[in-house]
């Protein structure tokens, strides 16, 4: 039985995401494992060059019975396609962290360009940035920006289509610790880069809602 870990938005948190992975390695189970990175690797944090790295070797060398999926976030969207909206939003903090690598900048973007805007585990999960119209029924027609920018509009889309949804991009005051966990929709992005915790949440076959929840400091729910 597979075990799926999604983990919120790091931001250049790299020591953090170090961190985390300590207390993962802790709880995780012997089975399977599916790693599910929700988006926005880079900017305002210090270490986006190293966050990002990391999760390419986690993909290129991954660990004994894993899966790696790394999503698109809406920061990588504007470092990809939006230079001057990235420049007021974090990017500048992105470029310090590369420095004059222009090579391992570029080949990043290349594999920033490739991540995929959502995934569906085999509980029918939907896992994806910022949130899904939920009208929708087939993923593959949602509109590419409403994945990666919406807010209010998503929290407060009550259409009963029965699909639980982790997302991260909006993020949780300093009150959360934790993950924020709803009765269709978890927001895993506890605002690291803003003094906060980076997060993850477990999730198994046996019920929708993620059975363990933890940070970087090793608090847990």
């Amino acid at each position: 039985m597979t075990t799926t870990i999604a983990v919120g938005d790091i931001h250049g948190c790299y020591k953090e995401l170090m961190q985390l992975f300590e207390h993962i390695y802790k709880n995780i189970p012997e089975e399977p494992v599916e790693y599910v990175f929700i988006g926005d690797y880079i900017d305002r944090g210090p270490d986006s060059k190293k966050v990002v790295q990391f999760l390419i070797d986690l993909q290129r060398v991954p660990m004994t019975d894993s899966k790696i999926i790394c999503l698109m976030g809406n920061h990588e969207d504007m470092m990809l396609y939006e230079h001057s909206m990235w420049m007021a939003n974090g990017g500048r903090q992105t470029q310090q962290s590369y420095g004059d690598d222009e090579l391992t900048k570029f080949q990043h973007s290349e594999w920033c360009a490739k991540l995929p805007l959502y995934h569906v585990d085999t509980r029918g999960r939907v896992f994806v940035h910022a949130g899904i119209k939920r009208s929708i029924s087939n993923m593959d027609n949602q509109r590419y920006n409403y994945m990666l920018w919406t807010r209010e509009q998503f929290f407060s889309d009550m259409f009963p289509d029965g699909r639980y949804v982790v997302h991260g991009h909006t993020p949780l005051s300093k009150a959360y610790r934790l993950p924020h966990v709803l009765d269709n929709r978890i927001n895993l992005d506890t605002a690291c880069v803003y003094e906060g915790t980076l997060s993850a949440a477990f999730f198994n076959k046996e019920q929708t809602k993620p059975y363990l929840l933890v940070n970087h400091l090793g608090e847990k729910a």
